[in-house]
């Protein structure tokens, strides 16, 4: 059985990632877009993802960016 990301954890994510990189609300179609293209990522492998972007990155990610992250080993204590 594959794990799908909750709609809710997906939400969670986006919404700290608006406010960590001060980014204004992501319109409608562009949130549908990056839930249809990262809904097969489970919900740990996301949440992880968000919390190492805002640690390291400088920008809002793009869909590349979060798939990248979600395949990375964590190695920071706060990541687990």
């Amino acid at each position: 059985m594959t794990d799908f990301l909750d709609p809710k954890v997906f939400k969670s994510g986006i919404e700290k990632l608006e406010a960590a990189f001060r980014q204004s609300e992501l319109s409608q179609a562009s949130v549908r877009i990056y839930q249809k293209k990262l809904n097969y990522v489970s919900n740990e492998a996301f949440t992880r993802a968000v919390d190492k972007i805002i640690i390291n990155d400088d920008y809002f990610p793009s869909i590349a960016r979060l798939t990248k992250a979600t395949k990375e080993t964590p190695t920071h204590p706060e990541w687990l």
